[in-house]
């Protein structure tokens, strides 16, 4: 009997540990390739959407087109040397996490607040680093070193950068924002004076006026009138000898503008710790000073305006028709219909003196009285008026007690020819005004002489008529008649 020969096994039978093993490696390969495919193909997926967002929402026509409140921004924009400059290179910060903040959070944030409707409830400032201004494609820092000018102010960037006022670390943005109605970060001038006005506010004239107004101001022309600073007129004089009251307002807080974010406002305690408030509200919220702030006001025009009647005392209160108290009695028609200044008639080609061709402005080819006329006219009543008074004077002097009502009437007479005597334009500036008071005077003085008695003379003496003599009774010694009769 032959014996049978073993079966022969296949290779597969054979080997099936290696081709099990090799069946897990390919598996196991496969799985890792296609998870970190799908890792991959999500990162760049999310990467390329996120750039695709930041390229879509960093354009301006997407905010403008989007949001309508960014329109405003958006136009003004448009207008300002920024023009071509796309938005997220200065509203995002450099580097990744400014892409993502900017092109995603932020986003997320404002869209939320739209759709729940509590968009414009809050006042919503949008920071921007220093780091976006000064990029070196930007606003290099070398090119901010030294003083620059900004409306006849010197200014330091380099100083106010490094400056820290109350808490506050001082930014670009702390002077460039959204300020100024109709610019794109601008200069806001009042964030300037919120600092600079803060402590000389209390008596309205700062007396630092050279921190600012830096060196010799020469001639400035305002209003048509020429003011040359470095003439022998000015030289000598503080500032505040023109230019007073030019400063309005404290600065100070508002409670009522924390109750725009905190309901019932702030604590008292909390608003005087002024570090405190300016770490939490500035470097964290990034609020702007006027968010909580009242404005402080730096004005030029309204120190010009009386500096002609701070020396010209007697010439403004005719030419506004003051009396001795400060009130308006009869106005010049040019101080108020017309609210015409100084400078209209006082001109710089004719060194500041009214003349007829000033006159002619205005009154060209109209017959009326020539400045001799009102001249010559308010001389003539002047004289009257006086010669009254001394007149008054003279006979108040003869009494040795003068009659109070009379004292008082005379001393009311003195101070309006005093006003009159000491206006230089000679009734120009008010005619209306000045015949009022040569006729006051001349009334104060009738009515005067009339509590002004004659010397009284002395009284007259009743002469007595003599005594007849009583003759003698014939009766004797019997005594007087009226023991009988």
């Amino acid at each position: 009997m032959a014996l049978l020969e073993p079966t022969k096994k296949g290779k597969l039978v054979r080997h099936w540990p290696l081709w099990t093993l090799l069946i897990i490696v390919v598996f196991v390969v496969v799985l890792v390739v296609a998870v970190v495919a799908s890792v991959l193909f999500v990162v760049a997926g999310g990467s390329w959407a996120v750039y695709l967002g930041h390229k879509a929402t960093e354009q301006p026509g997407f905010c403008a087109g989007m949001c309508h409140v960014m329109e405003e921004s958006v136009e003004s924009w448009r207008e300002s040397s920024h023009e071509g400059v796309l938005c997220a290179e200065c509203h995002n910060k450099p580097g990744p996490r400014g892409l993502l903040e900017g092109a995603v959070i932020a986003p997320m944030k404002e869209s939320w607040l739209i759709i729940t409707g509590d968009y414009g409830h809050k006042p919503i400032v949008v920071d921007i680093a220093d780091e976006s201004c000064m990029r070196e494609s930007c606003h290099k820092m070398k090119n901010l070193q030294g003083k620059t000018s900004f409306k006849r102010v010197v200014f330091d960037h380099e100083k106010h950068l490094d400056e820290t006022i109350d808490g506050e670390n001082l930014k670009c943005v702390s002077y460039h924002s959204q300020m100024v109605p109709g610019t794109h970060m601008a200069v806001a001038g009042k964030v300037c004076f919120i600092c600079h006005f803060k402590e000389s506010t209390k008596d309205d004239v700062p007396h630092e006026c050279g921190v600012c107004h830096e060196g010799a101001i020469d001639v400035v022309t305002y209003k048509g009138m020429r003011c040359d600073h470095q003439s022998s007129d000015a030289l000598g004089h503080a500032c505040e000898d023109c230019h007073s009251d030019i400063s309005h307002g404290k600065g100070e807080v508002n409670p009522e503008k924390c109750k725009v974010c905190h309901e019932g406002g702030h604590p008292e305690e909390k608003v005087q710790d002024v570090a405190s408030m300016h770490e939490n509200h500035v470097v964290v919220h990034n609020a702007r000073c006027f968010d909580c702030h009242q404005e402080i006001g730096h004005t030029i025009p309204d120190a010009f305006e009386v500096a002609c009647g701070k020396c010209h005392l007697a010439e403004d209160m005719m030419y506004r028709g003051l009396d001795g108290r400060g009130h308006v009695v009869v106005p010049s028609k040019k101080a108020g219909p017309l609210e015409m200044d100084c400078t209209v008639c006082h001109q710089e080609d004719a060194d500041y003196l009214a003349t007829e061709e000033s006159c002619d402005m205005c009154h060209e080819g109209k017959k009326g009285r020539t400045i001799e006329d009102v001249q010559l006219d308010f001389q003539r009543r002047l004289v009257k008026a006086k010669d009254a008074l001394v007149g008054l004077r003279n006979s108040l002097a003869e009494r040795s007690k003068p009659s109070p009502k009379a004292l008082l009437m005379s001393d009311a007479a003195s101070a309006s020819l005093e006003l009159l005597e000491s206006d230089g334009s000679k009734g120009v500036h008010n005619p209306e005004y000045s015949k009022l008071l040569a006729s006051h005077v001349r009334d104060l003085v009738k009515t005067a002489r009339k509590s002004v008695q004659a010397p009284s003379p002395p009284p007259k003496k009743t002469p007595q008529k003599p005594k007849k003599e009583e003759k003698k009774a014939p009766h004797g010694d019997l005594g007087e008649c009226s023991n009988c009769h």
